[in-house]
């Protein structure tokens, strides 16, 4: 079993996200990434395509989340990441896990922007998928999270088709 788990309270791998797996018959043991993954795939929906594993996923395009700032607090880090995380760009991502390296690695923007990203994906075909997401007015591709959290214009609904080759 696969896992991307969100990191942005921060430990000692670091503020961000990490890659994990679990054997079959072990369950309960998860190995994770030794590291955190600077970025965030907040919201994350996990499928898998013939062999692959793929996240449709959040993305944080003045990232990575975890800045580095090491001449700060740890508590510091966390305030300061958190802030300037609301306050930057989002869009939604398609992104496929390389199991050898455990890392995320990025492949294509999908539809959003702003407050969006919580992504379900269902097979509709022997190679297609339904992917249902949010997004804020996608007229203004710049505007951050948290402007997306107020934004008069709300959010719309939007179905995606993927299909692979």
């Amino acid at each position: 079993m696969w896992a991307v788990t969100r990191n942005e309270d921060g430990d000692e791998t670091g503020f961000g996200s990490h890659v994990c797996f679990a054997a079959a018959g072990a369950l309960g043991i998860w190995d994770c990434s030794a590291d955190s993954d600077p970025e965030r795939y907040d919201s994350p929906d996990m499928f898998r395509f013939g062999d692959e594993i793929y996240v449709a996923a959040r993305r944080d395009v003045g990232g990575p989340y975890d800045e580095g700032l090491s001449d700060l607090s740890f508590e510091e880090q966390k305030s300061q990441y958190l802030l300037d995380y609301s306050l930057r760009p989002k869009r939604s991502a398609l992104y496929r896990i390389d199991r050898e390296a455990r890392k995320v690695v990025f492949l294509v923007e999908i539809p959003g922007v702003g407050d969006t990203a919580f992504p379900s994906v269902r097979r509709s075909g022997p190679n297609t998928f339904v992917l249902a997401n949010y997004t804020s007015p996608l007229d203004k591709p710049d505007i951050s999270w948290l402007e997306g959290q107020v934004n008069p214009a709300g959010t719309s609904i939007y179905l995606l088709k993927l299909e692979f080759d």
